[in-house]
């Protein structure tokens, strides 16, 4: 049920409302095409900047891989020399290279994952 008040409120139109109503039940303007072009570039560029830091990313680490297993190969004998007099070394994992990798690909496919969500 509505009320009369409510349709009759709706109903009722003053100067500016007829101005308006004029304003914009005028034609569009011709643009040729420019408005499409021109969202086409705008989409165009926002999937460059979606993709330029993945790609960067995957570059990067093609190209750090191998000294990354340089230094994961020499981090064990780094752990060594840390003085762990306070820790029970029997309680400390065993440091395994292909973790340390994987843990690094992990993380970056985190970061990959929140890149593409959070656009």
């Amino acid at each position: 049920m509505t009320s009369n008040v409510i349709n009759m409120a709706d109903r009722k139109t003053d100067m500016q409302d007829e101005f308006l109503t004029k304003l914009f039940a005028s034609a569009p303007i011709a643009d040729d095409g420019f408005s499409r072009r021109v969202m086409r570039r705008v989409r165009r560029q926002v999937w460059i900047d979606r993709l330029a830091l993945p790609v960067a990313c995957v570059l990067g680490l093609l190209v750090a891989f191998k000294p990354l297993l340089q230094v994961s190969k020499v981090f064990p004998s780094l752990v060594e020399v840390l003085p762990l007099d306070s820790v029970a070394l029997d309680t400390l994992p065993a440091i395994n290279p292909q973790m340390i990798v994987f843990g690094g690909l992990l993380l970056f496919a985190l970061l990959f994952v929140l890149q593409v969500v959070e656009d």
